[in-house]
């Protein structure tokens, strides 16, 4: 694979299809102009459909033009092979080839992606021959710099709807064949299932627990559909370097935050599978797509991806550059917020960034048939806008510290947040995702306003022993698990690491079989307790003991949690906090060399749904019992803006970058301490060359920013 230490590709997704030649030039021209030195084609427009009219005929006109132009302007291009949106003579051909729903409908669509199951066997054979055509055709042009695999490639989701994909023919044939490689033997089917079939051809996919499914076999019916859709872009990957080593291959993901997270299970996208098989990752992230924006959503959203590519490449693949798609829910970015979404995507150690896209398409958002401007960086002229002038300037920042960030990573992290796909796909089942995803996002919110750096874990790398690095595991909502995982989380315990985890922790294992007592897996024992007592509830106060010295910062205070009361047993645990009625309701155990701390609700939850600040507190003392060691300390004036600052770093072996975004309305003034246990002697104001002044110590640097409203301070520490 060909790569540039110094090349940081930095850019757009361009359809040039929609333009004149003449605009193809101005527009590639201003690319160049403004800093940037990559565009991205023909995952969608320019794609399959428009290379392959017909079954006898491929027609690379139009794209060959633009790599031309491409070439003369010395802009790389990451070319998309766009194996999702075939042309409609696929359907014609294949009358069978659609995605069939869980309700029996076929998936109908207007020609863009997903439209054909990849289980069809004829889709197979017709994607094989483009592929291997369009490799062919650009594998040797000097301006290309990356393929992209497909373009999100996941099952279809309608707006509005919750139907399950796919359940065609091919697909359960499919099924069938994965459970045959799993078990080996149906005996061990129905034993885990609780069913009798008498034939491997009997079994179908499950439905939903909630709608009276089985639990064992919807986890199994799901986990395929994952495996499924990675498997395809395996296949691609491995048919793309068949045929060119030298180039480097992405796939692109919708992120877990900007929508529901329902959607997840519903589209099979495994983020940790997806990177199997290819150099990097690619997270397409909107921070103002429907929903109302916090700014911890980019920062979490980058991190869970960048800890599922496990030391592989992260790119932004598709970074919001202009106005969101829906009618009443309209949002036009402003400079300072490509500037602070820009920033911290950098700031989380992508090696990518690619907005979406360079400029509106005339006719809007045609594959969401919305007829409003979509996405562009430019005014609809092409024109240049504010944003994309902000952009450039960005640009040129990352070209001139090219070096930097490319070989540039976040601090070691000393805290895990456990991210299970078992739990993901049984909470959907279950109809509580809403909670699960809430769980994570109020857990990670508060870890990111006391400004610490996170990596998310998966129960099979807790097993493999990803646990070793880290000081402090914290499970919100971590419902299954199976008897290794809880192995494995003793033994960190016991070894001098700290556990936090909440109601009904370990209940069922990984099949959705019931573990007893509760907490299940062996973690009573790690946790020194166990359930006495459970109801529902939607909201439920806790008080904070008054007395325990490891509540530095929330000892007496009252803490909210939601969803269950579950009232704990303790057994040789220190009650840390109560119900009413003198009800234990918070544990900690002294387990081996480490602790474990129990809560009988969940607290991630209800800091998302009802910001009882107490659980931020709570979080600190999490972090001082585990020694978590605190690598950037930031203290505002005024002193309430501390929530509302982002800040992070990346390193490499003689320097650091701290990024700090002031996500406020009002200007921040901000001591930063940075504990790198390096001796750096000097600080540079990144955006405007001037010096920063530094008080360094022997293993901290000190130093002070201004930062105005909604903008950032970039500071590059060398020794």
């Amino acid at each position: 694979m060909e790569s540039s230490r110094s090349f940081f590709p930095f850019g757009a997704s361009y359809y040039g299809e929609a333009f004149t030649k003449n605009e193809w030039e101005t527009d590639l021209s201003n690319m160049r102009e403004l800093g940037f030195n990559v565009f991205r084609i023909a995952e969608l427009y320019l794609g399959w459909e428009w290379l392959q009219p017909k079954p006898d005929l491929f027609h690379f006109d139009e794209l060959d033009e633009i790599v031309r132009i491409a070439n003369r302007n010395s802009l790389k291009v990451i070319l998309g092979i766009g194996t999702c949106s075939p042309p409609p003579w696929i359907f014609a051909k294949y009358p069978d080839v659609r995605y069939v729903a869980d309700d029996g409908t076929v998936h109908r669509s207007s020609g863009v992606w997903p439209t054909a199951c990849h289980n069809h066997p004829g889709f197979m054979a017709e994607a094989e021959r483009f592929v291997k055509e369009i490799v062919t055709h650009y594998r040797d042009d000097p301006a290309l710099y990356a393929w992209q695999l497909d373009n999100e490639r996941r099952y279809p989701r309608r707006t509005g709807e919750e139907k399950l994909y796919c359940y065609c023919h091919n697909t359960i044939l499919a099924f069938q064949d994965w459970l045959k490689r799993k078990y080996s033997s149906l005996d061990l089917v129905n034993r885990l299932w609780r069913t009798r079939y008498s034939s491997w051809d009997e079994i179908e996919p499950a439905v939903r627990p909630i709608e009276g499914g089985n639990v064992p076999a919807w986890i199994d019916w799901r986990i395929f559909s994952d495996e499924n859709i990675s498997d395809f872009v395996r296949w691609e990957a491995g048919l793309v370097k068949s045929l060119d080593s030298k180039h480097l291959l992405m796939t692109n993901m919708v992120p877990m935050e900007y929508e529901p997270a329902i959607c997840h299970v519903i589209l099979g996208e495994d983020y940790w599978k997806l990177g199997e098989s290819v150099d990097a990752l690619g997270l397409d992230i909107y921070p103002r797509w429907k929903v109302s924006f916090h700014p911890s959503v980019v920062s979490e959203a980058f991190d869970l991806a960048r800890s599922s590519a496990r030391g592989k490449q992260l790119w932004a693949a598709e970074l919001q550059g202009g106005p969101t798609n829906a009618w009443f829910n309209l949002y036009t970015p402003s400079a300072s917020d490509v500037r602070r979404w820009t920033w911290s995507a950098l700031a989380s150690g992508i090696k990518g960034a690619i907005y979406y896209h360079w400029r509106f398409h005339p006719v809007g958002a045609p594959w969401y048939n919305m007829q409003i401007p979509f996405q562009g960086l430019c005014n609809p002229d092409g024109s240049l806008s504010e944003r994309v002038l902000a952009a450039g300037e960005i640009a040129k920042v990352v070209s001139e510290y090219g070096d930097f960030f490319s070989s540039s990573s976040p601090p070691t992290a000393d805290v895990a947040i456990l991210y299970s796909r078992t739990t993901h796909i049984s909470a959907y089942g279950e109809g509580v995702v809403d909670a699960y995803f809430d769980s994570i996002k109020g857990t990670y919110r508060a870890l990111w306003q006391n400004h610490v750096s996170v990596d998310f874990l998966t129960p099979k790398e807790l097993v493999e022993g990803g646990l070793e690095k880290f000081r402090l595991l914290l499970m919100p909502f971590s419902y299954t698990l199976n008897d290794m995982a809880g192995v494995k989380v003793g033994e960190f315990v016991q070894k001098g690491g700290t556990v936090f985890a909440d109601a009904r922790c370990a209940l069922t294992d990984d099949h959705g079989w019931l573990h007893y007592p509760i907490p299940g897996a062996g973690l009573s024992e790690v946790f020194g307790a166990s359930e006495r007592s459970v109801a529902s509830t939607p909201n439920v106060e806790m008080k904070m003991s008054s007395a325990s010295p490891h509540l530095a910062q929330s000892q007496g205070k009252v803490m909210v949690g939601a969803g269950f009361k579950e009232v704990l047993e303790p057994q040789g645990s220190e009650v840390l906090g109560e119900f009413d009625w003198n009800e234990p309701a918070i544990v900690l155990n002294r387990y081996g060399l480490g602790h474990a701390v129990l809560a009988g609700s969940y607290l991630g939850l209800a800091y998302m749904r009802y910001e009882n600040p107490i659980f931020r507190l709570f979080v600190r003392d999490l972090l001082s019992i585990s020694g978590a060691e605190e690598r950037l300390k930031v203290e505002t004036v005024p002193g309430d803006l501390d929530d509302w600052i982002e800040a992070k770093a990346l390193e490499t072996s003689d320097s650091a970058m701290i990024f700090l975004i002031n996500h406020s309305d009002q200007l921040a003034n901000i001591d930063l301490t940075f504990k790198s246990g390096k001796s750096f002697k000097k600080a540079l104001n990144v955006l405007n060359k001037e010096e920063v002044a530094l008080e360094p110590d022997e293993g901290f640097s000190r130093f002070r920013r201004k930062i105005e409203a909604g903008e950032c301070a970039i500071t590059l520490l060398r020794r």
